[in-house]
């Protein structure tokens, strides 16, 4: 008959599909976990320039603290309670783009969380084998992320920490009391593309 498509067919992974999906998962989801590992040092260091104490004390309090989302509050905090004085004339935006900062890094911490707490599952169909969040888990995580490419979600998180992570780097120099590094511009968030090409 004309006019009627062939049913699509989905063909169990051969053990090497099944490495290679799982090995790509593996290798994104560590990057984007190391991106905000890599963030919050750099958050850290921020921090000791923003309270402007002893560096070995202020780091101790940071990493006595467990959670990622207290810390940034901690550095949120900080910047809110200092002088008007502590921000240059040369800095007018400083405040602002340092609470800016913490905004987005409150509002990466759960993204980076469901990556990292999401079980996840290799899942076939007609267009392939790829690794998914587990569709039938009741874990909160993989509802979450439910029916997203686990490659763009991890992609995005990685490319954003890092540009944060840039932007804190550069703040934390022009802070540095010598003045020699100007103030930075707020770095623009990526997009996400719908599917990934990896």
């Amino acid at each position: 008959m004309t006019g009627e498509s062939k049913p699509r067919i989905v063909s169990f992974p051969t053990e090497e599909e099944a490495k290679l999906a799982f090995e790509g998962y593996a290798l994104a989801l560590g990057r984007a976990i190391y991106a905000w590992n890599f963030l919050l040092e750099r958050l850290a260091r921020l921090f000791v320039v923003v309270v402007d104490a002893d560096r070995h004390r202020l780091l101790r309090v940071w990493y006595a603290v467990d959670s990622d989302r207290t810390k940034i509050g901690m550095l949120r905090e900080a910047i809110q309670a200092s002088s008007e004085g502590r921000w240059l004339p040369n800095m007018p935006s400083a405040r602002k783009d340092l609470d800016w900062l913490c905004v987005e890094a409150q509002n990466l911490a759960d993204p980076r969380n469901n990556a990292a707490h999401a079980p996840a599952t290799l899942v076939s169909d007609p267009d392939g084998h790829r690794m998914m969040a587990s569709p039938f888990s009741l874990n909160v995580r993989a509802k979450k992320m439910s029916g997203q490419d686990l490659l763009v979600e991890f992609s995005w998180l990685e490319g954003w920490a890092d540009e944060l992570s840039r932007f804190a780097e550069r703040a934390e120099s022009a802070l540095h009391p010598a003045g020699t590094y100007p103030w930075p511009p707020r770095p623009k968030k990526p997009e996400k593309p719908r599917y990934s090409s990896k």
